[in-house]
């Protein structure tokens, strides 16, 4: 069965994806390439969250390819001195992070998203 914190940090992450590109698009020209990471990486932890909630059983290629996407969805995001791009760099860690929690088995010690009250 799988944590609905995990759920929370998908669709988190991948909501924070969708507003980060969408603010780019209101920045001066070099955005493209973070416009285009971010899409991507809102398009795939929506769809894993999907499939994660279904009885599909080989999703851990999918996970780790969701991984992968958010790290270097992050990675772009870090280049930017936006706000938006901060906080999408920081939703897409923390969902690398739950899903390499994923992957290990290791579902109770999930890191809360960024902006969890305590």
């Amino acid at each position: 069965m799988i944590n609905t914190q995990t759920f929370r940090i998908l669709n988190e992450c991948s909501s924070t994806c969708f507003y980060c590109a969408d603010a780019c698009l209101d920045e001066p020209s070099g955005m493209a390439e973070c416009i285009r990471n971010c899409k991507v990486c809102g398009d795939i932890c929506s769809l894993v969250s999907k499939i994660l909630s279904t009885s599909f059983s080989n999703v851990k290629p999918l996970v780790a390819y969701c991984k992968t996407i958010c790290e270097a969805c992050a990675d772009e995001c870090e280049k930017h001195d936006h706000d938006h791009c901060d906080l999408c760099a920081k939703a897409c860690r923390a969902c690398a992070s739950a899903c390499e929690d994923y992957l290990q088995g290791n579902l109770a010690t999930i890191k809360e998203s960024p902006g969890e009250s305590e």
